[in-house]
């Protein structure tokens, strides 16, 4: 998995063997990965927390959990979940036409909501570089 940090446009790599134990199936039929944290994603998060992965891949669904703990303390998760149809050239060839404010909303959105957390005084974390 390719993760990003908006504010420093870097990005890093996560690679995970889902065959391992770590990376094996849970009772539910998704794959889990734990691991500590090692990119600098938001000035919000500390750099000593780990994450859990699940994840679901079929050719009809997609969904990912991303969660981040601290000493087995839940601190943070995000969610994705979508369903998968048939595309065609065409209809990819459209799809920035068709949603073309996204990615402006995508980001202004991630601001906005790193100004609500600066506002509430939630300990900043400088980034470690």
């Amino acid at each position: 998995a390719e993760v990003h940090n908006t504010p420093w446009n870097e990005r890093f790599t996560y690679v995970h063997d889902i065959g391992s134990v770590d990376g094996g199936l849970d009772d539910q039929g998704f794959h889990v990965a734990d691991f500590d944290k090692q990119f600098h994603v938001s000035p919000f998060m500390p750099m000593d927390l780990q994450y859990r992965w699940k994840y679901r891949i079929s050719d009809s669904e997609f969904y990912i959990r991303m969660g981040l703990s601290k000493n087995d303390e839940s601190i943070f998760y995000a969610s994705m979940a979508l369903s998968g149809k048939p595309l065609t050239r065409t209809q990819a060839n459209l799809l920035p036409f068709r949603y073309p404010l996204a990615c402006i909303k995508t980001v202004s959105t991630i601001y906005y909501q790193a100004l609500r957390l600066w506002l509430k005084r939630v300990p900043f974390f400088s980034h470690p570089q």
